[in-house]
């Protein structure tokens, strides 16, 4: 990722949750990345939401997601956005 994408990222994640390492995962489900990367938009994710260490059964019929988790993935989301918009 680009400088102007990530630092964004860094400095806020670094507010929100101090101490807490950033790192890039691949996610392997479906995207618009599979479509817009092609087209030669450079697509990215990220969520601000943590899951259990066992994933949150992800797609099965227990998945399941912190609320706690849901509210700060919600606003890191949202200062995230801003960020951006006012650069």
């Amino acid at each position: 990722m680009t400088p102007q994408i990530l630092k964004p990222i860094e400095k806020l994640a670094r507010e929100m949750w101090p101490g807490v390492p950033l790192i890039a995962t691949l996610e392997p489900g479906a995207s618009d990345a599979q479509f817009l990367n092609p087209s030669g938009i450079p697509t990215y994710g990220i969520t601000g939401i943590f899951v259990d260490p066992d994933g949150g059964h992800i797609h099965g019929l227990n998945e399941r997601v912190r609320v706690q988790s849901v509210y700060e993935g919600r606003a890191f989301l949202y200062r995230l956005v801003k960020m951006y918009a006012d650069e």
